[in-house]
């Protein structure tokens, strides 16, 4: 059986890498603080919305059928529930502080940009099973 090879996303990675090592010779330490910042709050969005698709499939599931939950998750969907507020509060709390501040900025750039891009194929109706045809 033949697998299809992702070209598009190899040569994109690697125009990405290309453009990372010029950043990192232009300018090292600019690069690696933004690098570090945009890590440091994109994390807590990343469990943000496990958590709430968590909260959104966990409960259809439930409804749907179920018996295909194997493993029971204590107090839900209230724990989820709690787990989003305290996400939610801690990014918030990011504002108020120099240095998290910038790490949030940085984040919130990193994610505008993704839900750009996103926008943007959507708008193009392009989905995700016809990228991977």
């Amino acid at each position: 059986m033949h697998a299809a090879v992702p070209t598009r996303a190899i040569l994109i990675g690697t125009v990405f890498g290309y453009l990372a090592v010029l950043a990192s010779v232009a300018s090292p330490q600019r690069l690696f603080t933004f690098l570090v910042n945009a890590s440091g709050a994109i994390m807590l969005v990343i469990y943000l919305l496990i958590a709430l698709a968590q909260i959104r499939r966990r409960g259809a599931l439930e409804r749907e059928s179920p018996g295909r939950l194997v493993i029971r998750m204590w107090l839900h969907p209230w724990l989820s529930y709690v787990t989003v507020a305290g996400i939610v509060l801690v990014l918030a709390s990011m504002l108020f502080r120099g240095a998290e501040r910038v790490q949030l900025a940085a984040s919130a750039l990193s994610v505008a940009v993704v839900l750009g891009i996103f926008w943007w194929k959507r708008r193009r109706g392009v989905s995700l099973q016809q990228e991977r045809e």
